[in-house]
């Protein structure tokens, strides 16, 4: 039995990169035919709760893989988020890739990696952010992660190496030119990720959660178009969970499910954190540009400061299709 938690990280924002991640973890035990709880089989090693999370290097806590709105903040900074990738990326057996380059060419399809080049922010190869961001205790990213390991064992689990998107302001208004529209062209970033979660080699039975996207409820359709040879069944379609299955692959659209599910969890710290080292080019090389500008996260509303401090510094020496995604 496989489980696998899909979600993404910057839809809302104007500038930056839309990413999003797929993380895959098989069960060689339990029900097939009932939903597993990741998080009740790692328990001893893992929690959900960032409450109390003072520091990653405190002696006897558990890792930390939860919802990446939680993990992450200005505030907070990016430590936390930092510390529960390395660690799951350790449980995988993948090295952490060193730089944003080598980590898009290492997760993502080779569009994503090959759209690096079509953007000034990202092209350039002697300006690469190195990883890790942070200091951390090796030995305790070690303990932490040598732990997880050893439930895991105890649970008859294995994580997969994540698969990710790294899409580019302009490719995703290219994505929304050709979709015609917002909801479709996420669909169309989301898809190869689902794709692979349902046809990969591996166990029958599957399980794929994906955090619902805005306020949609009914995806029989776009699953139909997903799956053309086998349409679902729908089981359940409720404001608040969304339940479908196409033979042995079961599909469900939940909200809030980074905070529920281990595995969307997962997924959403691989986004955050893909996206956080997109932004850290982005400002890294505008600063460069323009003396004295302030970094943006990218929303909204610090998205058109951003851009009215461009213009009045001078311009925007590229095509504003190339830095703004479009509405």
């Amino acid at each position: 039995m496989r489980a696998a938690g899909v979600d993404e990280a910057g839809l809302g924002p104007r500038l930056g990169p839309f990413c999003a991640a797929l993380v895959e973890i098989d069960l060689s035990r339990g029900d097939p035919h009932g939903r597993p709880d990741v998080y009740g089989l790692l328990r001893s090693a893992v929690s959900g709760a960032v409450s109390g999370a003072v520091s990653g290097d405190d002696e006897g806590t558990p890792a930390v893989i939860g919802d990446s709105k939680s993990l992450y903040s200005p505030r907070r900074g990016i430590w936390l988020l930092e510390h529960g990738v390395l660690i799951l990326l350790r449980a995988m057996g993948v090295p952490p890739p060193e730089s944003l380059r080598a980590w898009v060419r290492a997760f993502c399809p080779g569009r994503d990696a090959a759209a690096l080049n079509d953007v000034p922010w990202f092209a350039r190869r002697d300006d690469d952010v190195s990883i890790p961001l942070t200091r951390h205790a090796e030995d305790q990213i070690e303990r932490k992660s040598r732990g997880l390991l050893e439930a895991m064992h105890s649970a008859g689990l294995k994580f997969l190496p994540p698969k990710q998107r790294f899409v580019t302001a302009a490719a995703f208004n290219r994505a929304l030119d050709s979709e015609g529209g917002k909801s479709p062209a996420v669909w169309s970033i989301l898809n190869p990720l689902i794709l692979h979660a349902a046809k990969a080699e591996g166990p029958d039975y599957r399980y794929i959660t994906v955090d619902r996207q805005g306020g949609r409820r009914y995806y029989a359709e776009r699953l139909t178009e997903l799956f053309p040879d086998r349409p679902p069944e729908i089981h359940e379609e409720t404001p608040s969970y969304s339940r479908y299955s196409i033979g042995h692959v079961r599909i469900a659209f939940p909200v809030s499910a980074d905070r529920l599910y281990f595995e969307v969890a997962a997924a959403s710290m691989f986004a955050k954190y893909l996206r956080e080292l997109g932004m850290m080019h982005f400002n890294r090389w505008w600063s460069g540009k323009t003396p004295g500008i302030e970094p943006t996260a990218g929303y909204p509303r610090d998205a058109e400061r951003f851009i009215n401090q461009l213009r009045a510094a001078g311009g925007i020496p590229v095509s504003e299709s190339t830095l703004i995604r479009n509405l």
